[in-house]
């Protein structure tokens, strides 16, 4: 039986799939190239190559003054200029636009599962190698007919050369802990919070970011950086069992 969870992510992600298929090609050539080495995922930025071992998050706002929206067009700047980005949904349960992502986090020296159900250890540091994550934004240009422009996509992927994963999930009484982040040349981003246990168990709390650059209109990731220090975006939910290896 799907979770609510799972339900809200699939059907967010079916309705956005179906934009997809309608949509002309960008007009924008600062979409064509996401920030990342997107032919790790097959060349198409919004796919989840993963398949059912990883799960569709979603990165959201509590209210629609929580500066959610604000954060999200600075944290996407470093692929394309601020005013090129439309309109970016708050809300969790929304379907058109938003902040989705995926990823896979491997653990040194075990798995959720087992860490979670077990007695010592007080940690367990995440694996660089395999542990990756896609950002995928649908602003208002990429869900709307008349614009038809492509999602704006930031992938970091651990195995390779200029990217760096590090964080640890640790015990804190009856809870775990993950605080995770992700490095690559324009910036880092970051996942802090708490995991719950069992069959549709989440991970889910604060996400935050830092960026080096920003991207101008001659294509260059060289302006002024819109977010220089780390700054909250917002918060995040993803299951915690499709996110993290727990078998």
């Amino acid at each position: 039986m799907k979770t609510a969870l799972q339900i809200i992510m699939l059907c967010g992600f079916l309705a956005l799939t179906a934009c997809n298929s309608k949509r002309p090609q960008s007009g924008f050539r600062s979409r064509d190239i996401p920030r990342g080495p997107v032919e790790d995922i097959g060349g198409n930025p919004a796919s989840k190559p993963c398949g059912d071992t990883c799960a569709w998050g979603k990165f959201y706002g509590e209210n629609s003054s929580s500066g959610f929206e604000e954060q999200a067009k600075n944290f996407a700047s470093v692929s394309v200029p601020r005013d090129e980005i439309g309109y970016i949904d708050y809300n969790f349960s929304g379907t058109e636009t938003g902040v989705w992502f995926w990823g896979e986090i491997p653990l040194q020296g075990g798995n959720l599962n087992s860490f979670y159900n077990g007695a010592g250890q007080s940690s367990l540091s995440v694996s660089q190698t395999g542990s990756r994550l896609a950002v995928v934004i649908y602003d208002s240009h990429a869900v709307q007919s008349t614009d038809g422009l492509k999602p704006i996509v930031s992938y970091f992927a651990g195995n390779r050369s200029g990217y760096t994963v590090t964080g640890q999930v640790t015990r804190q009484g009856t809870q775990l802990y993950a605080d995770i982040r992700f490095n690559d040349s324009w910036g880092a981003i970051r996942l802090q919070g708490y995991i719950t246990s069992g069959q549709g168990g989440t991970f889910d709390g604060q996400v935050s970011y830092m960026n080096t650059c920003s991207m101008t209109a001659d294509g260059n990731c060289s302006g002024t950086s819109l977010a220089p220090n780390e700054t909250v975006m917002g918060r995040f939910k993803v299951e915690a069992c499709r996110f993290f290896y727990c078998q």
